[in-house]
């Protein structure tokens, strides 16, 4: 195994595949781990599979989507083996639910769905099929999105045609597709139908069609009708069972012309089939199928009580094969000597005699613990697997939760409270989380917003609006400047992750629970920010959600107006309920400004700072924000004096400006420009030496060739 391979640091080996391995990395500059996948060396010198996995990673690289897995860096590694480092997805797999036999509410059936064709509309829009759509290729993040990951059979349309040979069926047999099983041609309704075989899984809790062998399987896709899921579970909604079978249908022309009708149907379901949404589903053994769970977690049509599954416990034993360097045997021998009770030399003369036998029987996660360690030391370490004994080690089935716990604590003034994270049913602490979706996120706030009467971006903010009072629990004066606002005796409320990123206050607004869930979205949020712009952030951000100010004026600047320091931002929030789909994409684009200011300190001209925070809030919440239609008449060539008077006077032309040129810099100098830029502002060069150095000219004639550009 690898020890490093490029600039990263290798922790564990995770698992093989058809196409290589995948290792576990560390890229130490920047703090952060990595999926690291390896061509194998016994298809490496066949030049079909190496221009696969080199258009793999090509394909996957170009791809930057909430949904999708990133990959940051290609290369090969000293052995000349081509390598891909990939975002590393802290989460399970999509066919962990059907295999454990999860309770799932059907509302986050439905998210899941949705993201996973939201990833795929973006991956088709771009040219690129994945080819290898399945469960085990989706992943359920703890952060809480849904990520489609590996890109190994993609295509891109229209070009390489010569990849695939004739007769020869990409796939996995399960989930392929008819024409794909046939060795035909492919396009976004071929992902389509293997994501119609997903939803068909998750729904019934097993595949459509099962043989005794791969060709089999493939000659019933090919040939069969779909089968009914309402057949066998009347109770599932039939606009669902009509969609999964619309897009499983034997010929493309017949399924959804394309994603966005697809995510159409898809949003609609929630709406005409509501109980679907609020009841829990599991797959019952008596009913062979997936059915609503009743009261004490039973079967809501046999009665009969869900029972969790049998689970594998495999022991392996651990091999000591020899070791990487002469210092490595001293090293292991000084941890054994703390380990054991056996003197040095006994320890000594063991290792000596490689192989060696040094444990028989250990649980699979313990003897891979004992394997990393051994191996950090420079010893060579190979499991086998020893046993394997079958155990119900739970009471009841596992669920999977939205629970916004991530291991933090909340205080009050007051009694200073500190309640523990909330546990399952089945004891477990649940930290798993699904992110809102965002096409339903932003069709919410459409529907708010034109309630509202449709507020633009650009109005000031208004004077501070008075609240009532409430019980004066003298609160801790903060270390740094106090947001400005009237709620200086209103009961504070503070909750702080367990990672130390995320200090969030509350003046007179919410209370812990709305808190724990604000900070678990966050979290999520400076994720996805740190996969989109490259950066994740090392220090704490700090969010003062002050509740005596109106949260409206805000609003229709997105924030962009109201006080905020390097790692801190004040938002005002009187008036708004927490779950209002306006507030997470707001503290987006203030989360990212922060970040900018960390880049830049705080001598940032205000179009970058503001410019920046709403182009991450439009990357990440397509359609809440529409900065283009906003722009306004765009002279030929802008007087960057004038054109900075209207950026501090935050109109909503004039953000939108301010967002269009950050986005033109960011598509042609990419994301490092911009940073170089902040960086020298903050070493204390003029703003028009420090965009001369980055991106070749002054704000005159960046701004004129960004007129151009969209004129």
């Amino acid at each position: 195994m690898y020890k490093r391979i490029a600039h990263y640091k290798i922790s564990k080996k995770l698992g093989e595949g058809a196409m290589g391995s995948v290792y576990e990395g560390l890229d130490e500059s920047l703090a952060m781990k990595v999926a690291i996948k390896v061509l194998s060396p016994a298809i490496v010198s066949d030049e079909e599979n190496l221009a696969r996995f080199e258009r793999e990673a090509r394909a996957a690289a170009n791809l930057k989507h909430p949904n999708i897995a990133h990959v940051f860096f290609i290369g090969r590694t000293e052995d000349d083996l081509p390598f891909y480092a990939m975002e590393y997805i802290d989460g399970r797999a999509l066919g962990d639910l059907v295999h454990d036999r999860m309770v799932v509410k059907g509302q986050d059936l439905l998210d899941i769905m949705i993201q996973t064709a939201s990833a795929l509309k973006f991956a088709s829009d771009n040219g690129i099929l994945h080819r290898d759509v399945k469960p085990g290729n989706i992943m359920i993040e703890e952060s809480g999105n849904t990520k489609l990951v590996d890109f190994g059979l993609a295509k891109v349309q229209e070009s390489d045609s010569s990849l695939t040979r004739t007769g020869f069926a990409l796939g996995t047999p399960n989930y392929i597709s008819p024409e794909q099983a046939k060795g035909e041609s492919a396009d976004l309704r071929s992902d389509m139908y293997s994501l119609g075989v997903t939803f068909f899984e998750l729904l019934s809790g097993a595949v459509p069609y099962q043989a005794e062998n791969p060709m089999g399987v493939l000659m019933k896709h090919v040939q069969e009708p779909v089968p009914n899921l309402r057949a066998g579970n009347p109770d599932l909604p039939e606009e669902l069972a009509q969609l999964v079978e619309r897009m499983m249908a034997k010929s493309p022309a017949d399924r959804f012309r394309d994603y966005d009708e697809l995510l159409e149907r898809l949003g609609r379901i929630a709406t005409v089939s509501p109980e679907f949404a609020v009841s829990e589903w599991s797959y019952c053994e008596n009913c062979a199928v997936v059915s609503r769970v009743g009261a004490e977690q039973q079967c809501s049509r046999c009665q009969q009580r869900f029972e969790p599954p049998e689970k594998e416990v495999v022991f392996y034993s651990v091999h000591l094969n020899g070791f990487s360097e002469p210092q490595a045997m001293e090293r292991v021998a000084d941890y054994m000597v703390r380990t054991t009770t056996k003197p040095r030399a006994t320890i000594l003369q063991l290792l000596k005699k490689t192989p060696v036998i040094l444990a028989t029987r250990i649980e699979q996660e313990k003897a891979k613990q004992f394997r990393n360690r051994l191996f950090a030391m420079g010893a060579v370490i190979e499991l086998k697997q020893s046993a394997v004994k079958k155990e119900r080690p739970e009471t009841s089935r596992p669920t999977l939760t939205i629970n916004r716990s991530f291991g933090g604590h909340v205080e009050h003034d007051a009694g200073r409270v500190r309640p523990k994270p909330e546990k399952s049913s089945n004891g477990h602490s649940r930290r798993w989380m699904l992110g809102a979706l965002a096409g339903a996120v932003v069709l919410l706030a459409v529907i708010v917003w034109a309630a509202l009467g449709g507020p633009t971006p650009g109005s000031k903010p208004a004077e501070n609006v008075p609240v009532a009072k409430t019980a004066a629990a003298e609160a801790k004066a903060p270390e740094a400047v106090e947001p400005e606002s009237d709620a200086a005796e209103l009961t504070l409320v503070e909750f702080k992750t367990a990672d130390g990123l995320l200090h969030l206050r509350s003046r007179g607004w919410g209370d812990a629970a709305v808190l724990e869930k604000l900070a678990g979205q966050c979290e999520s949020d400076l994720s996805r920010i740190g996969m989109l712009i490259g950066h994740f952030p090392s220090r704490q951000s700090r969010i003062d959600f002050d509740g005596a100010r109106a949260f409206a004026p805000a609003v229709r600047s997105f924030g962009m107006l109201t006080a905020s320091t390097r790692g801190r931002m004040t938002v005002p929030v009187g008036g708004i309920e927490p779950d209002d789909p306006r507030l997470r994409p707001m503290l987006v684009a203030m989360m990212a400004r922060c970040i900018l200011k960390g880049w830049g300190e705080h001598a940032l001209p205000a179009w970058m700072e503001r410019g920046f925070g709403l182009y991450v809030m439009a990357q990440l919440h397509p359609g809440v924000y529409e900065f283009e239609p906003k722009l306004g008449k765009l002279p030929q060539k802008p007087d960057p004096e004038l054109w900075l008077e209207s950026i501090d006077e935050g109109g909503g032309a004039s953000l939108a400006q301010a967002t269009s040129l950050v986005g033109f810099l960011i598509e042609n100098y990419q994301m490092s420009g911009l940073r170089l830029a902040a960086g020298n502002i903050a070493a204390g060069e003029k703003p028009n030496q420090a965009l001369q150095q980055a991106f070749g000219g002054d704000l005159g004639n960046l701004l004129e060739a960004w007129s151009a550009n969209h004129r």
